[in-house]
């Protein structure tokens, strides 16, 4: 059984795996597939990875798509698959961030049928007679998919 590792200053989230972090970033970044070291070439390559992700997502998905959880995983690879081999799967260590704990890694199945039937079905399309009533349908699905996440 791996033992959880403490958060370093920069990281984002402390996470049950030693193997986190790309060699040469003083445990501050994840493994990449693009061997990135540095915080600002990493966050620039993400960047670039969500504005292609944008353009072929806005081709792919109407704006009456009523989404899924496998969409969820679409966007993710979309949007990180250049960067990180674990893009667009769900995740196989549990996570948490300033002692809060994310949904355990082996529940993450079962908590994403229960995310697509209960939230995205009731939430997806997100439209409205209003501008709140829109909002608010982004924010439930928002806030629930970052407790899984």
């Amino acid at each position: 059984m791996a033992r959880k590792k403490k958060p370093s200053a920069s990281s984002k989230y402390t996470a049950d795996s030693l193997n986190e972090f790309q060699p040469g970033s003083r445990k501050k970044i994840l493994k990449n597939l693009l061997g990135l070291t540095s915080r600002q070439m990493l966050e620039n390559a993400e960047l670039v990875g969500y504005m292609n992700a944008e353009r072929e997502l806005l081709k792919r998905f109407g704006p009456h798509r009523s989404f899924t959880a496998e969409d969820i995983n679409i966007i993710h690879r979309l949007f990180l698959g250049a960067i990180y081999e674990w893009a667009g799967t769900y995740r196989s260590v549990n996570l948490s961030k300033g002692g809060f704990p994310f949904a355990t890694a082996m529940a993450i199945p079962s908590v994403m049928r229960n995310f697509e039937h209960n939230v995205l079905r009731a939430n997806t399309p997100c439209t409205g007679s209003t501008l709140d009533e829109i909002a608010l349908k982004i924010a439930i699905v928002h806030v629930e998919l970052l407790i899984i996440q």
